[in-house]
Order: C-alpha cells, then sequence, then structure tokens
C-alpha cells in the first residue's frame, strides 16, 4: 500500500467513524486482541466498506511507525502489552474478526495475548498485598514520588541528614502528605499536596494497568504501572481526586472492584475539596471486614511507614502525618512520621561503617571496564549496637524505599558465609541504599523484581553482591564478637549466681551431715577476693591469690584455731571468668572457671547468632570442676584425709552427683531468666 492511499484511508476512516485516528486503533485492537499488519481480501470482503478501510489503515500504520504512538485519553497504545478497562468498541453494529490472515500467502496468523476477564485477573494480582499497611505504602509512595520534581539534589541543605547520605538535598517547597484513618467508616485517605494530575495522566494511571511512563527503566519505582490497582485487596473501591491549579475545580473518578465499565471523570468544586492548593488525595472505602484488623490503625501505619521510607523521612522539607479520626472528622490520635537516628547515644554503638561508594568503579576486575552495566550509588550506614533495635535490623534499600532484611534476601545469603552470624544478628542495625547514577536511565546490577521482596538475576549481580560482603562483612564480625562477649558476660552472671546457690545449697547439707555424726569441726573459711561477685580477668587472680594466702596466714596468728567448735560455714563462690588456658582454680572459698579453655568452649554451643545455648552437657562438665575443687576444699578445712583412692573417689562421686542434679533441676529458670534478658536488652 503506498503512503498516498495510506493516507486516503486514515481520513476516510477517521472521518467515518467519528474519532481520532489513534483512539480508534487502539479501542479497535483493544476489542479484537490482535495485531493486523495486512489484511487479505477474502477476510476483508465480508466486512463494510468503513471497517475494510479501518483494517488497512490500521495494518499500515502500524507496520510503518517507528515508535509506539503516544496514549490518548481513551485509552492504552496499540501494540502495547498493556490493557484497559473501557467498554468494547464495534463499527457500525458490526463485530470485528478474532483474527486476521496476512497477505503474505504463508497462511501465518500473527495472534495477540486477549484477557476476558481484566478485574477478575487485576483481583487475583492484589492478593500478594497482605497488610492494611503494606498497601498504603503503595499510595503514600506515589506521592512522595510525585514530590521528586521538587526536590534538589547535591544542594546545599542544613547539614547531613540523620539516615547519612553523604550527598545533601532539599525540597524546593515543604512536601505533606497526610494518611487519615477512620475505623466507623472502614475508610482511609491519602493526602498530598504535590503537583497533581492533568485530566489525561488521571485517566491513564487509574485505567491503565501496566502502562507507566517509566516503564523500560528498569530501576525506577512504579515502573509497573500496578501500585493504584492494590485497593483490589482490601476495599470495595479506590476514589482518586487532583487538583493542578489551587483555582481550578477538581477531577475525581471512582473504580469499583468489579467494575468493567462506565468510568467517567467528574468535577467537584474546589471549595468542597479536601486539596486546598494543589495535589492528590486517594480515598478507599468499605474495607473487607478480615482486613479490619490491629494493622488498620494509625500507630501501624505509622510505624509502617518509618519503616518503609526511613531513608526519605530524613530528607529536610518531607513530613508524612497519621491521623486516626471519628466519622465526624474529630481527631482521636496524631502520629507524625519520625526518621530513626542511628547516632543517639542510647544505642551503644560499637563500630559502624557509614559509606558512599558507586559500583562498578571506572575499572572493573582485571582492569577491564565494565561498560555494559549502569553504574549505580552504593549508600551503606550499618552499625553494631549493644543494643537490638526491632524493625531496625541491616535491609536493603532501593531509592530510599525498604525492600527487604539482608538476612531474608536470598540472593545475597546464597554468596554469603555469614548470613547467620553477621546480617541476622539483631544488633546489627541500618541499611544499603542502591540508586542509580543521576542521568542513567539503564538497569544496574541490582534491580527489584515487581514485588519489591528481592532482587533480578542480573549478569553482574553476584559480583556486586560479592563486592559489598568483602566490604562490609569482616568489619561487622569483628565488631559483634564485642557485642556478643558483654550479652554473653551478662547471662554468665545469670548462670554464677545459679552455680553458687546450689554449691552453698549442698554445702549446708554436708554441714548439717557432719553436725550428727558428730565429727570435729571445719577450719574457719577464707573469704573471696574483694571486689564483690562479677567477671575476673586471670591477672587479677594471682593478685587475689595473694591477698588471700596473706590474710589467712595473718589470721592464723593472731587467732589459734579451735579444734572443736560449731561448724562456721561462709559459704562457696563460683565465677565464670575469661583466663589464660588454665580450666580453673580455687581461691579462697571463690572456685574460678575458665569460660575460654578448650574443653568449656566445645561443651558449650552457641546459635546461628553466637549466642550460648545452655543444656544438660555444660551442668555436666561444671558439676564436675566444681565437684573436685569443694572436695578438696572440704578436706583441707575439716583436715580429713580419705583412707585410700577408692574412699576419694566415692566422696567425689557422691558430691558431682548431688550437683549435676540440682544444677539440671534449675536449668528451666536459668533459660526463663536469659530469655527475661533478652527480652529487656531488645526493648
Amino acid at each position: 500500500m503506498s503512503t498516498q492511499t495510506a493516507n486516503y484511508w486514515k481520513t476516510q476512516c477517521t472521518n467515518k467513524v467519528h474519532l481520532p485516528l489513534s483512539q480508534t486503533m487502539t479501542r479497535w485492537s483493544t476489542t479484537v486482541g490482535v495485531r493486523a499488519k495486512h489484511c487479505s481480501a477474502p477476510t476483508l470482503s465480508v466486512l463494510g466498506q468503513r471497517t475494510k478501510g479501518l483494517c488497512r489503515a490500521l495494518g499500515d500504520h502500524q507496520r510503518t511507525s517507528s515508535s509506539s504512538p503516544s496514549s490518548s485519553e481513551g485509552g492504552g497504545r496499540p501494540g502495547s502489552s498493556a490493557f484497559s478497562l473501557h467498554a468494547p468498541y464495534s463499527s457500525g453494529g458490526v463485530e470485528l474478526p478474532p483474527t486476521v490472515s496476512q497477505s503474505t500467502g504463508s497462511g501465518r496468523e500473527e495472534l495477540q495475548l486477549t484477557i476476558s476477564r481484566p478485574t477478575l485477573l487485576l483481583n487475583h494480582m492484589a492478593e500478594r498485598y497482605t497488610s492494611t499497611p503494606r498497601v498504603l505504602m503503595e499510595f503514600v509512595d506515589n506521592a512522595i514520588d510525585d514530590a521528586e520534581a521538587y526536590y534538589k539534589r547535591n544542594a546545599t541543605s542544613e547539614g547531613k541528614d540523620l539516615a547519612g547520605d553523604q550527598s545533601f538535598g532539599y525540597y524546593e517547597r515543604g512536601v505533606e502528605v497526610n494518611v487519615f484513618v477512620c475505623k466507623e467508616n472502614k475508610s482511609i485517605r491519602v493526602v498530598d499536596n504535590c503537583r497533581g494530575m492533568p485530566k489525561e495522566v488521571l485517566q491513564r494511571v487509574v485505567l491503565n494497568v501496566g502502562e507507566s511512563k517509566k516503564r523500560g527503566v528498569a530501576f525506577l519505582n512504579g515502573q509497573y504501572g500496578f501500585g493504584m490497582q492494590a485497593f483490589r485487596t482490601c476495599c470495595e473501591s479506590l476514589t482518586v481526586q487532583t487538583k493542578t491549579s489551587e483555582f481550578d475545580d477538581a477531577m475525581e473518578i471512582t473504580l469499583g472492584r468489579w467494575q468493567m465499565e462506565g468510568f467517567a471523570v467528574e468535577k467537584v468544586p474546589k471549595e468542597t475539596s479536601p486539596i486546598k492548593t494543589t495535589g492528590t488525595a486517594i480515598h478507599l472505602q468499605n474495607f473487607d471486614e478480615q482486613w479490619m484488623d490491629e494493622t488498620f490503625s494509625a500507630s501501624q501505619i505509622a510505624k509502617e511507614i518509618e519503616l518503609h521510607f526511613e531513608r526519605l523521612l530524613a530528607r529536610p522539607g518531607l513530613t508524612v502525618n497519621v491521623t486516626e479520626e471519628a466519622a465526624d472528622g474529630q481527631i482521636i490520635s496524631f502520629h507524625r512520621c519520625e526518621p530513626f537516628d542511628y547516632g543517639k547515644d542510647s544505642l551503644g554503638v560499637i563500630a559502624a561503617i557509614d559509606q558512599s561508594v558507586v559500583w562498578p568503579e571506572l575499572e572493573g576486575d582485571n582492569g577491564m571496564k565494565l561498560s555494559n552495566v549502569a553504574p549505580q550509588k552504593v549508600n551503606i550506614r550499618l552499625c553494631v549496637s549493644s543494643q537490638p533495635v526491632h524493625g531496625r535490623i541491616a535491609r536493603f534499600f532501593v531509592n530510599g524505599r525498604r525492600i527487604k532484611e539482608v538476612a531474608g534476601t536470598r540472593s545475597f545469603t546464597a554468596y554469603s558465609k555469614r548470613r547467620w552470624t553477621v546480617w541476622a544478628h539483631p544488633n546489627v542495625l541500618g541499611f544499603i541504599d542502591i540508586s542509580n547514577e543521576e542521568g542513567s536511565a539503564q538497569g544496574g546490577a541490582l534491580q527489584p523484581v515487581i514485588t519489591r521482596d528481592e532482587f533480578k538475576r542480573t549478569r553482574y549481580r553476584k559480583r556486586m553482591f560479592e563486592y559489598l560482603i568483602e566490604l562490609c562483612e569482616q568489619k561487622l564480625e569483628k565488631a559483634l564478637s564485642t557485642a556478643n562477649k558483654a550479652q554473653s558476660d551478662n547471662k554468665l552472671v545469670v548462670l554464677e549466681d545459679i552455680l553458687t546457690n546450689v554449691l552453698s545449697t549442698v554445702s549446708r547439707e554436708d554441714n548439717r551431715r557432719r553436725a550428727k555424726g558428730g565429727d570435729s569441726a571445719m577450719l574457719d573459711s577464707l573469704e573471696p577476693p574483694e571486689g564483690g561477685l562479677g567477671i575476673y580477668n586471670h591477672t587479677h587472680l594471682t593478685k587475689a591469690a595473694e591477698t588471700a594466702s596473706r590474710k589467712r596466714s595473718k589470721e592464723k596468728k593472731a587467732v589459734p584455731r579451735k579444734t572443736k567448735s560449731p561448724a562456721v560455714d561462709q559459704g562457696f563462690n563460683v565465677r565464670l571468668i575469661r583466663g589464660d588456658g588454665k580450666r580453673s582454680e580455687l581461691i579462697g572459698n571463690t572456685i574460678y572457671v575458665d569460660i575460654e579453655h578448650e574443653d568449656f568452649k566445645n561443651r558449650m554451643k552457641k546459635n546461628r547468632m553466637g549466642h550460648e545455648r545452655f543444656d544438660d552437657r555444660i551442668c555436666g562438665y561444671l558439676a564436675t570442676i566444681i565437684a573436685a575443687h569443694y572436695q578438696d576444699r572440704r578436706y583441707v578445712e575439716h583436715g580429713y584425709q580419705p583412707s585410700d583412692s577408692n574412699q576419694a573417689f566415692q566422696d567425689m562421686i557422691d558430691v558431682y552427683v548431688r550437683l549435676e542434679a540440682k544444677i539440671r533441676s534449675e536449668l528451666p529458670s536459668l533459660l526463663k531468666q536469659i530469655e527475661a534478658l533478652e527480652a529487656a536488652s531488645a526493648e
């Protein structure tokens, strides 16, 4: 078909049906579900003259166009994978054929995917959202995304923000996003003061699913054009109202969960609109009963916003508020979403990684340039704190939006040997935020999938993960050893107290047995070293031993020992220390056990986080050591020597069995105390 002939048919076709050509082609293509490039004469002969001209013009137009035509108010683009929620269109009451043959003589037909019930498919797709806060993140995200037009990067700002960005920026004017929750009306509203949308954009965003201007830019948020349909999983309808000028009326469109046609853009007087200047208002209405749970509250939604947009909330000029209101508009509660400060003193930061890098660098591995991958900026703010913080464990972010916990990102942990000991540790806090370099439209090594909870399998994904592992893991692991020791010491103090109480009980039992037997009194017991209860270094033990020895000599010279007197039990103490390799030592009435000894470490198992696990095996080990030192001290205090090795063995076994039984009986109490200690630390 010549260009002159094609132009003639285009003119005829447009004049006949009284519609713009692009809109006519779009509706025809959407209805029949085919892409026609050439039409054979036999096929066209069954149609009227107007339909014949339309088919020829459409086929020639699609064959010669170098790029897809822009979308119009009426619907999606021809040849696009997007589909619209418009009513079917037919010309002159004649239904168009479902398939069209090519005129190449090969008999091959080109078909296009047809979706018979778009609403059913959309409703099922929306089921990936499992909580009210997660649904709302899509609409809050749209507002913050629109505010990017006001954000100036690498410009003068008040200073380094709390999120740890190395490049500063600010909003040209204040951006405010307000979320209103009403349990009585089963509704939620999201209102912003951003730019708003023109009529054609409003129609496209709401009705054309999968047609986003960001599509093809694989890294950007919102590229899939599905977020507006998230309402389908939880409520019956969605109303979108928008204004682009404070002097104009607002425009509004409503979608029903099962609505297929009859959509209309209506005007709303500016006096009654919740938008005072410019912006967009989203209204989700008639939530399903099963969605009216504990997450349907202002506090839970505010908490989710703080976690999801933690990086963006640190920007100066951005305000996000969540308000719970009654049906009459009365405010019940108000929450302002705040960024998290990783530098505050209460965290007790042991070590931190705070840097910004670009990957790949100018030169790749082996000095070769990686020219076929877009450079990505990586902002890293990770720290090891002395206390865990709920929800702030190390996470991946993309463009300031949360993706997932690092330990839960399987594509990353497949290359990490420290998934549990480092990345899943509750004391490792912070984020790794990835963004494309300014001006780069191509996707980089790390690109989020449509569900935004994983990364696509790209060519250089593995290499970038390995780079991050090399950059962070060893530093974090070294700092964690200090944090684990601090927590371990707290737990060991609990174990010390239990061991001391058990040993004191056994000692009192022995005293009563000896008193009934009329045996000689015990020697005066030695006091434990000064300093009270606690963890001692081995250097302290030597000094303590010398002090205790000198004190005992003075007491012997000053006060003669009485051989016949009532038993005096000043008690025994057990201390767990970090020594220099000696398994245990008895100083005075205190038994010191070295937790750094190989025998102890082999029996003290640890969980994936590196925390100690107390079980029967470690209890048996401690009972053996304590029984040996205790029985030896009893022999010395009472001036008694066993008649033979068999008697010494029997005495030792008797003490061990009683100690081991009592320690095991205290094991449940020990575990409960440790759990309470860990819970208190988490708070």
